[in-house]
C-alpha cells in the first residue's frame, strides 16, 4: 500500500498539467492551505535549534491569521505512510506531498549560521549573538521556489559574574525576536492582503477582512482601478494594468469585515481591488534649522586661570553669536495614529568656533487635514545639548604653564584652550506637512525652545581642556567666577525644514 501511494504520487506530479495564473480576486480573503516543513541544518551542530526555529516559524504563520496552516503531527503521520521524514525531505518529496494532502504552498528553509561571541571591548563585558536563516516557499502547483530570502537577526546581552551561558540565551533570543520582526515583513510582503471593496459608505471603505485575518487598525491599503489594458496583434487581452487611485486606512475592525477612511486620493468604487501596502510605520527625515544660538563673549581684559595663587592671563578669541543653521536627523513611529513618538539628533555649528550637538526626544501628536496629504502635527519635546568652545591660547609668564611642581609636564605658551558645557531643555513646535506619496514628504514648522544658559558657575558650569607637551588632553578645571567665561545659550526661536520618508 505504501509503495503504491508513492508511485501514485510521483505519477501525479508528473502527468498533472502545471497551470500557473493568478487567482482571481473576490471581496472575501481567501486563506491558503500551507504546509511547514523543519528547518535543515546541513552541519548537524545547531540539531536544537533547527527545532526551535521551526516553532517560531510556525508561531509567526499561525499568528499572521491569513493561512491555513497544515497540522504537523498529521503531516507527520502522512509521511510516515510514505516511509519518509520530516527532517531530511526534499524539495520534490515536499511538492508530492502537497499534491496528496492539498495544500497549495510550503515554507521550508536551512539554518546558514548561528554564532555567538564574547565582547570584552566595553565598559560591561557582551555576549553577542548572530542567526542567519535561509527562509523558502515553494509553489506546489508548479514546483517553483516562489520565495528565497536570507534573513538575519542580531543580539546581545550583558555578560553578569558568572553568567555566560545566561547571557548567550539573552542574546540569542534577542537575535530570534529580531530574526521573527523581519520575517513577519517579508511575509507580509509576499502573501499581501487583496481583496475587492465590498461598499462605499458615508465616506467609508468597507473590506470584508477582520482580526479574523489579521488585519490591524492603521494598516494601509492600496485602491487599485483598472488602467490601460496590454493587447496582442491578434487583440487578446494580455494584462489589465491596475493603476493606484487611492490609499485607504483602517479605522475599525469587526471579526470579519473593516471600515477605512481615504487619505489619498479618491473615487474609490465598489469593486475596485484593495491591496495590502505594506509599511513598518517608521519615518525618517532630515531636517534643516534655523535656530538661536546666543554666544555672549567676555569684554573684560581680566581674564585669567588661576593657579596657586598665581593669575595666568589667557586671549579671548571668542567672538558673538546670534543664529546658527542647524542640521538634524529624525526618527519617529507613525504606527500609532495620531501619537507619533521620536528623536531628532543634530548639530548647530554656531560660528565654528562654537558648536552645539542636540538630542531632543519627541512625543509628537500628528492630525490629518486632508487625508495624509497635509497634515498638521504639535511636536513638544524634551533635550539634552553639549557645547564646545574654542576660547584661547596659553600666555604664561615663564613661556609655559606647569601642571606640576617638578616641571615635568607642561602646556607651551601658544596651545589652545577649549571649554565643554552641557545643558538641559524642552520647547515646542507646529508644522505644516505635506506628503506627495505614501513613502515622501515635507515639513514646515516653527516653535521655540528653552534651555539653561552655560556660564561658570551654574550646574552644567563650563570646564577648561588644553593639550599638555606630551599630545595628551588635560582638564584644566573650572575658571575663577570673576573670569566672567562667556555664556552660551541655546534658547530662541527655531524654523524647520525637513525632507521625509516613510518606511
Amino acid at each position: 500500500m505504501k509503495k503504491f501511494l508513492s508511485v501514485f504520487v510521483l505519477l501525479s506530479a508528473l502527468i498533472l498539467p502545471v497551470i500557473a495564473q493568478e487567482e482571481e480576486v473576490t471581496e472575501t480573503y481567501k486563506k491558503e492551505a500551507m504546509a511547514l516543513y523543519p528547518f535543515r541544518d546541513d552541519s548537524n551542530r545547531w540539531k536544537d535549534e533547527g527545532n526551535k526555529i521551526t516553532e517560531i516559524v510556525e508561531s509567526i504563520l499561525i499568528n499572521m491569521k491569513r493561512f491555513k496552516i497544515v497540522d504537523r503531527q498529521n503531516l507527520d503521520k502522512a509521511l510516515k505512510e510514505m516511509e519518509l521524514q520530516l527532517t531530511g525531505i526534499t524539495e520534490q518529496q515536499i511538492v508530492q506531498m502537497g499534491k496528496v494532502q492539498g495544500y497549495n504552498k510550503a515554507i521550508t528553509g536551512s539554518i546558514l549560521e548561528i554564532k555567538t561571541m564574547r565582547d570584552d571591548e566595553g565598559k560591561t563585558p557582551t555576549m553577542k549573538a548572530v542567526v542567519r536563516i535561509l527562509v523558502k516557499g515553494i509553489q506546489i502547483e508548479t514546483t517553483e521556489v516562489f520565495f528565497s530570502k536570507e534573513i538575519e537577526g542580531e543580539g546581545s546581552a550583558e555578560i553578569k559574574k558568572g553568567g555566560n551561558e545566561a547571557a548567550k540565551d539573552a542574546a540569542l533570543k534577542e537575535a530570534y525576536r529580531k530574526f521573527a520582526n523581519e520575517l513577519v515583513m517579508q511575509m507580509r510582503n509576499q502573501f499581501k492582503i487583496k481583496v475587492k471593496v465590498n461598499n462605499v459608505k458615508a465616506g467609508k471603505v468597507q473590506l470584508l477582512v477582520g482580526s479574523e485575518t489579521g488585519v490591524q487598525q492603521n494598516w494601509k491599503f492600496k485602491i487599485l482601478g483598472e488602467g490601460e489594458s496590454i493587447v496582442d496583434p491578434d487583440g487578446k487581452v494580455l494584462e489589465k494594468i491596475q493603476n493606484q487611485k487611492a490609499t485607504v486606512k483602517i479605522d475599525k475592525i469587526g471579526k470579519s469585515y473593516a471600515l477605512a477612511n481615504v487619505v489619498r486620493g479618491g473615487d474609490v468604487k465598489k469593486g475596485d481591488i484593495a491591496e495590502e501596502l505594506v509599511m513598518s510605520g517608521v519615518k525618517l527625515g532630515l531636517m534643516i534649522t534655523f535656530d538661536q544660538f546666543k554666544v555672549t563673549p567676555n569684554q573684560s581684559s581680566n581674564f585669567y586661570y588661576r593657579y596657586n595663587t598665581t593669575d595666568y592671563p589667557l586671549t579671548l578669541q571668542v567672538t558673538s553669536n546670534e543664529y546658527t543653521p542647524g542640521i538634524f536627523l529624525r526618527g519617529y513611529y507613525t504606527g500609532t495614529g495620531i501619537f507619533q513618538p521620536g528623536f531628532d539628533i543634530g548639530i548647530l555649528p554656531g560660528n565654528f568656533s562654537m558648536i552645539a550637538a542636540e538630542f531632543r526626544f519627541v512625543p509628537g501628536f500628528n492630525f490629518d487635514i486632508l487625508g495624509e496629504v497635509i497634515q498638521f502635527s504639535i511636536e513638544p519635546f524634551v533635550g539634552v545639548a553639549g557645547c564646545y568652545a574654542s576660547l584661547g591660547k596659553v600666555e604664561a609668564p615663564l613661556g609655559m604653564f606647569y601642571l606640576n611642581s617638578d616641571g615635568i609636564k607642561y602646556i607651551p605658551n601658544g596651545k589652545p584652550i577649549w571649554l565643554a558645557g552641557y545643558t538641559l531643555g524642552a520647547g515646542i513646535s507646529a508644522q505644516i506637512r505635506v506628503t506627495f506619496s505614501d513613502y515622501f514628504g515635507v515639513s514646515l514648522g516653527a516653535g521655540y525652545k528653552y534651555y539653561l544658559p552655560i556660564t561658570q558657575d551654574t550646574f552644567n558650569s563650563w570646564f577648561a581642556m588644553s593639550e599638555n607637551s606630551d599630545g595628551e588632553s588635560v582638564d584644566l578645571g573650572k575658571f575663577p567666577a570673576d573670569s566672567k567665561l562667556p555664556t552660551a545659550n541655546l534658547s530662541g526661536v527655531s524654523f524647520q525644514f525637513a525632507l521625509e520618508g516613510y518606511f
